[in-house]
């Protein structure tokens, strides 16, 4: 009797993600985004930068975070986004008990920056919220919790705020212009009983505000808004806003704020550079500067009258340009929400 016996081809041992590894990661190009992947043989690196995205050896990163709030995780996958405006994101993942981390990383050497949060709720479902901002680069690190793995269902969606109001694109009548939300994202009109009225009175070589006031707007229970002080060719507005009750706008001098000197610290550059006002920069800076709730000084600084020549603000000159300036004034007020900026960094 002669036996025969055919050779079986063996099994092909299942491949890990093609991102299982941290430069080989997933770019989100747009949104929604929706991906599936088997994480069953998904590892973790000792080394972020080893293998390369080429999957060659490399170092110099640092080992790969395998926990999530003190939970242990692994058989990880990354994905990246880069939002080119702030805005927010909600990321949702399926399959089996996973959790999410967000870090930033820097572009320019792959290296992770900050961890932003990690979520990890109980069950086979992960679903997470957060702010992102524009120009900033994010990493997603999705991992199984102790250890769990299989067929991973990931999703994103990113809504951008392009006009930077705290109102999202998809809700924004205006968005790309800042308004205020009770506009739906606009800036707020003037129009219907909207009635401003303004009271003044000569003071020397200018004119002296005894009242200013915008009845029929409507922001939340406020609805008068008053000012009082005075204004020349050397002085400003100066702007308080309380928030509780009326909103009250209470003038003071300011003696040379149009002689272009600043000093600014890096958080009020980073303001400015994301949005600097073009018509009247002194009033509408001064604004931003209050509703950003930073601190703004004076320094005295010696100014030699002129020796010739008459000022070319005269009494209807400088009405005509008030009237200007408390319109600008009026649209700064309401053109964002008062919200902090980022916090203070250690020096």
């Amino acid at each position: 009797m002669v036996l025969a016996s055919a050779a079986l081809p063996a099994a092909a041992s299942a491949a890990p993600p093609a991102n299982d590894n941290y430069l080989a990661s997933t770019t989100i190009p747009s949104s929604p985004f929706s991906s599936v992947v088997d994480t069953t043989e998904a590892t973790t690196q000792t080394d972020l930068f080893n293998p390369s995205a080429q999957g060659q050896p490399l170092g110099g990163a640092g080992p790969e975070s395998t926990s999530c709030n003190g939970t242990p995780i692994g058989k990880t996958v990354w994905y990246d986004l880069q939002p080119r405006d702030s805005g927010g994101v909600e990321i949702k993942t399926a399959g089996y008990d996973a959790a999410v981390a967000i870090y930033e990383w820097n572009p320019a050497d792959s290296k992770i920056t900050k961890l932003v949060r990690c979520e990890n709720t109980a069950g086979a479902t992960e679903d997470v919220i957060l702010d992102v901002k524009g120009g900033k680069a994010y990493t997603f690190q999705v991992g199984g919790v102790n250890g769990a793995s299989g067929q991973l269902t990931f999703n994103l969606d990113y809504f951008p705020d392009a006009d930077g109001d705290d109102v999202l694109d998809a809700l924004d009548d205006c968005p790309t212009t800042p308004g205020i939300r009770a506009s739906g994202g606009c800036p707020p009109s003037l129009r219907g009983k909207v009635s401003p009225s303004l009271s003044f009175a000569n003071a020397g070589n200018g004119v002296r505000i005894t009242r200013f006031s915008v009845d029929g707007v409507q922001v939340g229970e406020v609805n008068t808004y008053e000012a009082s002080g005075e204004f020349n060719q050397d002085s400003v507005f100066n702007v308080h806003v309380d928030t509780a009750g009326t909103h009250t706008l209470r003038v003071t001098s300011v003696t040379d704020p149009s002689s272009g000197f600043q000093a600014l610290n890096r958080d009020a550059i980073e303001l400015f550079a994301r949005d600097y006002p073009h018509e009247f920069p002194e009033v509408e800076a001064t604004v931003m500067v209050a509703k950003h709730r930073l601190r703004r000084v004076e320094v005295s600084a010696p100014m030699r009258e002129r020796l010739a020549g008459t000022s070319s603000h005269g009494v209807l000159k400088s009405t005509y340009f008030l009237l200007k300036v408390l319109l600008a004034l009026f649209v700064a007020i309401f053109r964002r929400h008062a919200v902090p900026n980022e916090p203070k960094r250690a020096a």
